[in-house]
């Protein structure tokens, strides 16, 4: 009985696998193409500024300075920086001298954001009242396509040059327009990264 059920279970499974239809890529046509010779930020893309770690406990900051997303021989780069190269010291940054850092153009809980339950708190922090009360030393970028880009099936190509190390976190997410199951991640997220990322997380208590 255990071999018949194998066998019946291998075969249901091989022909659901083979009644799915595959189009060829000559049979696909092609709604949207992006080489990034600009950000076009009224029809397609929208910036996400804010330092509230995304839900991830991501210890950055994203923000809309131009060293930190730019365009260079027709390429798109996001660069991560240092909070201190924006005239923050080390001292202010742990709290050893009390600062607060203002996001200036942040997006937290907008609709453009890709995390619209963030809140707006997520627009400024203090150090130095806790331990854990820090500014995040890092700033990078972060771009999405919610509510101007969207597709419901499909083949997506992406090409990117992914950098792998400790402290780095580049991604490309997919993540749904609508939330109908949840808040993220309860309704769904497809990941591209590099084969060889080794993710290192630290979170504001560390």
């Amino acid at each position: 009985m255990m071999v018949v059920g194998t066998g019946l279970g291998a075969f249901i499974c091989f022909r659901a696998w083979n009644s799915v239809q595959v189009l060829a890529d000559s049979d696909l046509c092609s709604p949207w193409v992006e080489n990034f010779n600009s950000l076009d930020t009224d029809n397609t893309w929208s910036r996400d500024i804010e330092l509230g770690g995304f839900g991830n406990g991501e210890f950055q900051m994203t923000t809309d300075a131009s060293t930190n997303l730019f365009f260079k021989n027709g390429q798109l780069y996001i660069m991560p920086t240092l909070t201190t190269d924006a005239g923050y010291t080390l001292a202010q940054i742990v709290g050893n001298d009390s600062a607060t850092y203002k996001l200036d153009g942040c997006t937290a809980g907008t609709a453009s954001s890709s995390d619209g339950s963030s809140s707006s708190a997520n627009c400024t922090v203090s150090s130095g009242s806790g331990p854990q009360d820090v500014i995040p030393p890092v700033q990078s970028a972060r771009i999405n396509t919610k509510g101007k880009k969207s597709i419901r099936y499909g083949k997506v190509e992406v090409r990117a040059k992914l950098p792998s190390g400790d402290w780095l976190w580049p991604a490309i997410w997919m993540l749904p327009e609508e939330e109908k199951y949840g808040a993220w991640p309860l309704s769904g997220e497809i990941d591209v990264r590099a084969p060889s990322f080794r993710p290192r997380r630290c979170s504001r208590r560390c």
